[in-house]
């Protein structure tokens, strides 16, 4: 799913893995960075590429406005991610290169986490803006945060029924908010809900 900052789910356990893409700016070059982490946080890839190059993922820059920019990078110690700052605003970066300062401007332009429990959807719509609610569920498994119950419905919602857990006679009620939504060509809806903490 989209999200504003990567830091909100470092602590959920059914985080599969996370994906940044920054725009770094100094003196009118751009370099693209994108970064892709499992769901500790641990790099598994990580792509560079300039405005002279597309696909993402190969490496190369033309621009050698850019290399002025990854040397900043590299006296920062950048690894990556940056999981404290939010989509889509600026910050700087400044860091001393050879005995000159530099100051990059930084935007996040991507930001997703992924959930183990997406393996029930085929192709999922991921959202960000869905309302915080109170649930009831019976099943049987003690909810914390950052759990998925996925959850299928009826067109008209007569019907649902959980998918990733048994059930159980005993209610229980939680904080959740949608983040994952798919409708099938019948009319089914499946949605995934991330529990943001208990309310019993």
């Amino acid at each position: 799913m989209i999200c504003n900052r990567l830091e909100d789910f470092e602590d959920f356990e059914n985080v599969d893995g996370f994906y940044q893409v920054i725009d770094f700016k100094l003196n009118g070059s751009t370099l693209h960075f994108e970064s892709e982490a499992d769901g500790d946080g641990c790099i598994s890839n990580v792509f560079f590429w300039d405005d002279y190059y597309t696909p993402a993922g190969c490496n190369v820059c033309r621009d050698e406005g850019c290399w002025d920019i990854l040397e900043v990078l590299e006296e920062e110690d950048y690894m990556g991610l940056r999981f404290n700052q939010e989509l889509n605003k600026d910050f700087k970066i400044t860091e001393t290169v050879d005995g000159e300062e530099r100051t990059v401007t930084a935007r996040i332009v991507e930001n997703k986490v992924f959930f183990n429990d997406e393996k029930y959807f085929d192709c999922p719509e991921q959202f960000d803006d869905y309302d915080v609610e109170e649930e009831e569920f019976f099943i049987d498994k003690k909810l914390e945060k950052g759990d998925m119950v996925i959850v299928r419905m009826s067109d008209d919602s007569s019907r649902y029924e959980i998918l990733n857990h048994g059930a159980s006679d005993n209610p229980q009620k939680a904080i959740v908010k949608t983040v994952l939504v798919e409708k099938s060509d019948n009319g089914d809806v499946t949605c995934g809900l991330i529990v943001l903490g208990s309310s019993n």
